[in-house]
């Protein structure tokens, strides 16, 4: 009698038990944790070999498909892939070429650490595009590792089905890069003039005006009392939260919402100025439903962040020739160049002067 063919690699393996009324004994190939050890899981004894052949291979499934490369294509052809738009398609089509060193390797050698290697390659390396006709350099971003890591994902989950491996090691793949920065948005001219136009119905829009002017963080707001507010100097103080510059800066009331400033003063019973029937707002989203949002829906303002706030602060304050110096003194940012220090004698006086050329007129 011939002997047997030896089952290839990557389709799992039957022995023989001597002794047992059941003796082929068939195992699915092994699998390897993050750490290189080895997982072996059990079919069962069976009395003959062909009968745990068609077992193992009607348990795996995939018993045709080893490879990387193999597998995805297999992937291509389920409902999954074939349902997504044609432009998801190609995105994922390109993220599985980033792969291409382990396209031809049997999935259950793969470890881990290859893998991980071409994402920590890509941010490595980064890419280049054409930007207004000139070539420049680019570094991936956290959204797109994302992706190419979700396309290893799905080939390791069908291996996993079909019992070629024991983990989904992709799943562990660990994305650098660079975190996509959401689209800032800014009020505009009209949206604040709405503002302003809407207070003797809507007097909650002070809140956003006043945080539009000083480009304070919600919770520096939030938390803001009478006692920082200085209307002989027209300053605000002890406020910051966050860094030591931001804790330590000195705002200044603009003209345009001093009277406003001063009437919230006026009217809070607790001493802060962010007050819901009475009392102070407690946590930022409390302040959000109950003043901030609610302010811009009787405004008939776009419906956007708080931080949207203090993107307009800066970028009005810019527009407005306001140097970057005092505007990153106004924002409480810590990137302060050596021109501060060095030719800036008094920079208290200097960023009064400077702040009154923030108008929105």
């Amino acid at each position: 009698m011939p002997k047997r063919r030896k089952r290839a690699n990557g389709t799992g393996s039957i022995s023989y038990k001597r002794g047992r009324a059941r003796p082929r004994y068939a195992r699915l190939p092994a699998g390897y944790t993050i750490n290189g050890k080895e997982i072996r899981r059990d079919i069962g004894f069976f009395k003959t070999y062909k009968q745990a052949e068609e077992v193992l291979d009607k348990y795996m499934g995939l018993t045709d498909i080893k490879t990387f490369a193999e597998i995805y294509e297999y992937y291509t052809t389920t409902n999954e892939y074939t349902k997504i738009s044609k432009k998801s398609q190609q995105r994922y089509d390109n993220a599985f070429k980033e792969y291409r060193p382990l396209h031809d390797k049997n999935i259950i050698d793969i470890r881990y650490t290859q893998l991980q290697k071409i994402l920590d390659d890509m941010v490595i390396r980064g890419y280049d595009k054409k930007v207004n006709g000139v070539m420049t350099h680019q570094e991936y971003s956290k959204d797109h590792l994302e992706k190419v890591k979700l396309v290893a994902t799905k080939v390791y989950k069908i291996a996993l089905q079909d019992g070629l491996v024991t983990e989904n090691i992709a799943s562990l793949i660990q994305v650098g890069g660079v975190k996509q920065k959401n689209k800032k948005e800014i009020f505009t001219k009209d949206e604040i003039t709405k503002l302003f136009n809407s207070i003797p119905d809507n007097p909650h829009a002070r809140h956003v005006l006043v945080m539009c002017f000083t480009g304070l963080r919600t919770t520096e707001y939030r938390k803001l009392t009478r006692d920082s507010i200085d209307f002989n100097t027209n300053t605000i103080t002890d406020f910051g939260i966050k860094t030591d510059e931001g804790k330590s800066r000195t705002m200044f009331i603009h003209p345009q919402i001093k009277n406003m400033l001063m009437d919230l003063c006026i009217e809070s019973n607790s001493g802060v100025i962010a007050e819901v029937d009475g009392k102070p707002t407690t946590y930022d989203k409390k302040f959000y439903d109950k003043i901030y949002y609610l302010a811009l829906e009787n405004a008939g303002v776009k419906r956007k962040t708080p931080y949207t706030c203090r993107y307009t602060f800066a970028t009005i304050a810019y527009q407005s020739g306001v140097s970057e110096v005092a505007i990153q003194r106004l924002m409480g940012h810590t990137d302060f160049k050596i021109t501060e220090q060095s030719y800036i004698q008094d920079l208290s006086e200097f960023v009064y002067e400077e702040l009154q050329k923030f108008n929105v007129s």
